[in-house]
């Protein structure tokens, strides 16, 4: 019997040329693999909406979560609809 290359697990099936216990491990094992060729290490980030510190691996994610992002998005909206208020106003 083989052992999955991501998680050890033994791998029940009797085909040999399996390297994973299943789809999860085979991606997972692969993405490790390509962020450590290309060099790509985890970043700590405060989030630009709330400020809570959170960790990702993309060097464009500003805001913590959905929830951060649409909250900015809505008040980034609300400031343009306000200033063209004012614009029209003068």
């Amino acid at each position: 019997m083989e052992n999955c290359l991501h998680c050890g697990k033994e791998i029940q099936w009797a085909n040999n040329k399996k390297k994973y216990c299943g789809p999860k491990c085979s991606k997972a094992y692969h993405t490790a693999k390509l962020r450590e060729t290309k060099g790509i290490v985890e970043r700590t980030v405060t989030c630009a909406h709330c400020g809570e510190v959170f960790t990702t691996w993309s060097m464009q994610k500003v805001y913590c979560g959905w929830e951060c992002n649409n909250a900015a998005q809505t008040e980034r909206k609300k400031k343009l609809v306000e200033e063209k208020r004012n614009a029209d106003l003068l």
